[in-house]
């Protein structure tokens, strides 16, 4: 195990060395690679990958200070400039460097402030020092300026509540951005979702842009609507509104993922949903039927009505897979309120075409829990052996609240099968010691 352990971070570790001044970039380039590395599959190397972010960080300190002097006092702009971006790729390992930052928001050149202003929002709420300076920014003349202000208030989450009247405001910027590019408005419909429910006084103006606005900014202005949630009684009718809306299924489809977005307070919307799934045949938005299936799973026991039609749609093979996964996820989402699901998702492995659904009916049925027994262990008995793997997988997932499914596990272990006989093996030891058995 220590070998192991001291192996992968000699891996990790590779090429890392001491950080120099002048190698920011990199040093920046190899902080990301190394902490997608927490995410590994193996366990090894994700300690390492803890290990080396400790020594990256050390290293980074130096380089934090040394670079937020340059964009305070280099006379080159396009250096200052460059330093700030730098700091902007560190986001929040560059706090350090704040004080300085803030100090160049009145650097003399509109580079040099778009960019500084861009890095302190890199860095989120540990930067809601510079609010105040944002708001000002979201009157200058600059276009870019007033981007880079609305995208650090943005970032700043619920601190931003006191931009909320100047964004607003945004809404009716004269900009109408560049091709391939959002427009100042555009980027300020999207802060409200960054701010949540303290946007709450944004929302007449959102509203307003779903009445006179083009499809573009309605789906922005659903989605902020989504975030800011049911603190605001009128959001949740609006969204249902577009829902029923047949003229443009685009928009019907932002709505079904707002609402879902907001959760049990919008179970108003469950009939509806359910009735767009039910008719699905009718519907040739697969936007609209994933976000469907996907927002009954997130309406907790009001959604359970939906259970019937949700398993409709993970068996109808014309149906588009993304919605059909949804379906699946929503099943176990709703966790025991689903468990007639449960035989249903078992035979969906049945049909060997269907095998990309498997890791999400596995996570799905652990999901159901122990009301999923019955069938996981009716699973283990049938003549697929691929029905039989996903059941024994499904129970390991599940854990220690599996040990009614013990004895049908234990006869697995005769199985002819030496895949599912190795499983029942895995899933013993996970369902009596609660250990997550090895893939």
């Amino acid at each position: 195990m220590r070998a192991s352990y001291c192996a992968c971070l000699a891996c990790v570790l590779v090429g890392v060395g001491a950080a120099k001044a002048d190698d920011a970039k990199d040093l920046s380039d190899r902080l990301r690679a190394v902490t997608l590395k927490l995410y590994d599959v193996d366990a090894n190397v994700r300690t390492a990958a803890a290990g080396a972010l400790g020594k990256l960080a050390t290293d980074l300190v130096p380089v934090v200070y040394q670079l937020a002097g340059r964009v305070e006092d280099d006379p080159s702009e396009t250096a200052r400039a460059r330093a700030a971006e730098t700091l902007g790729a560190f986001g929040p390992f560059a706090k350090g460097a704040i004080p300085r930052l803030l100090k160049a928001l009145d650097d003399e050149s509109p580079l040099v402030r778009a960019k500084v202003i861009a890095a302190l929002g890199s860095m989120g709420p540990l930067a809601k020092e510079a609010i105040p300076r944002f708001i000002g920014f979201l009157k200058d003349p600059h276009r870019d300026i007033r981007m880079r202000a609305v995208g650090a208030l943005s970032q700043m989450g619920p601190a931003a509540k006191p931009a909320v009247p100047a964004l607003v405001e945004l809404l009716d910027d004269p900009d109408l951005g560049v091709p391939h590019e959002v427009s100042v408005s555009e980027a300020a419909i999207s802060a409200f979702a960054g701010i949540g429910p303290e946007a709450k006084a944004a929302v007449p103006a959102l509203l307003r842009v779903l009445k006179e606005k083009g499809p573009g900014f309605k789906s922005l202005a659903i989605y902020s609507l989504s975030k800011i949630g049911d603190v605001d009684e009128r959001v949740i009718p609006a969204l249902m509104g577009i829902l029923r809306d047949r003229t443009s299924m685009g928009l019907q489809g932002s709505s079904a993922w707002g609402l879902g977005q907001i959760g049990p307070p919008a179970k108003v919307a469950v009939p509806a949903l359910r009735d767009i799934l039910a008719k699905r045949r009718t519907h040739g938005d697969d936007r609209l039927l994933s976000g469907a299936a996907w927002a009954l799973g997130q309406m907790g026991p009001a959604g359970q009505e939906a259970v019937p039609t949700l398993v409709e749609v993970v068996q109808d093979e014309a149906v588009d897979m993304n919605s059909r996964r949804q379906g699946v996820y929503a099943l176990g989402k709703l966790g025991p309120d689903a468990k007639e699901a449960a035989a249903p998702l078992l035979q969906v492995l049945r049909i060997r075409r269907n095998s990309s659904l498997r890791e999400a009916i596995l996570v799905a049925l652990a999901g159901i829990g122990p009301p999923a027994l019955p069938a996981l262990i009716d699973g283990l008995r049938d003549p697929e052996r691929n029905v039989r793997w996903c059941a024994l997988d499904a129970l390991a997932q599940m854990g220690p609240v599996a040990r009614a499914a013990v004895p049908a596990v234990t006869e697995a272990l005769n199985d002819p099968d030496r895949r599912v006989a190795d499983a029942a093996a895995r899933t013993l030891k996970r369902i009596e010691k609660g250990k997550k058995p090895k893939s």
